[in-house]
């Protein structure tokens, strides 16, 4: 019937004027916004083809081959997108250079595929443009660890903390930068802080331990590394401590 076209242009913009307006999509990949919408699009070719194809068959199946292998290309094009991640956030990120989500999440998958300086310098304008956004500085910071880069980690965890101090992970992070940094006792009031926030965090019995070792209180570290194995029995650092925590107990001198 003559309503089908204009059920479908109904169709397409209806369903695009939702993600749009009324339930905006905050993700930085909008082409799933056009799936449900493609059936308007349907709907209108259907119309075409089947109002045409009597008077011009030959070209209506031109038409029709023509549109496949326009779709097919863009398709496989697409699919070289979705390759990796690197592939695809790299693609984000070209497109949206100035979106804060795009420089952070290209940045953090540029860091997991070893091209750490890439992603340093995606994760650093990620936190330019939005400095308020703890993750950020999170991520930044463990990026500047992996270079050894101490005193830049130490800054972003620092104001990791100031900007949610109630999250565990930004006191444990700065924890690991101050150990690096041989601040050990600004690590362990950092790792014990982490703790305060969240009693059951591994890596932050972990970090107290190596800390407590450093500072010669073995008794300490022994209760702290035995709470570490606690949350995790397979936990190989835990062990590498403790046996290094044993080696330092035979060496000290009965008193």
């Amino acid at each position: 019937g003559e309503w089908l076209p204009a059920l479908g242009v109904w169709w397409w913009f209806i369903n695009l004027a939702i993600t749009s307006s009324i339930i905006p999509i905050r993700d930085v990949i909008y082409e799933h916004r056009v799936y449900l919408s493609m059936a308007g699009w349907v709907m209108i070719l259907v119309w075409l083809m089947h109002k045409f194809i009597d008077r011009y068959r030959q070209w209506v199946s031109v038409g029709a081959v023509v549109v496949v292998v326009i779709y097919a290309g863009m398709s496989f094009t697409r699919n070289q997108v979705w390759a990796s991640e690197v592939a695809l956030w790299r693609d984000v990120w070209q497109k949206a250079p100035n979106k804060d989500r795009a420089n952070k999440n290209y940045g953090f998958v540029l860091t997991q595929a070893g091209r750490l300086r890439e992603g340093i310098t995606r994760l650093e304008r990620a936190v330019e443009l939005n400095p308020e956004d703890q993750d950020y500085r999170i991520t930044l910071g463990a990026a500047y660890l992996q270079v050894q880069d101490w005193d830049k980690a130490k800054a972003q965890f620092e104001k990791a903390t100031v900007l949610k101090p109630d999250k565990a992970d930004g006191w444990n992070n700065l924890g690991v930068a101050e150990f690096q940094l041989k601040r050990y006792q600004e690590a362990k009031v950092a790792f014990e802080t982490a703790l305060e926030k969240e009693p059951e965090f591994y890596m932050a019995w972990l970090g107290l331990g190596g800390a407590e070792i450093v500072l010669g209180n073995l008794e300490a570290a022994q209760v702290a590394l035995n709470k570490a194995v606690e949350i995790d029995p397979k936990s190989p650092e835990a062990y590498r401590n403790l046996a290094i925590l044993e080696k330092l107990r035979g060496q000290r001198p009965e008193r």
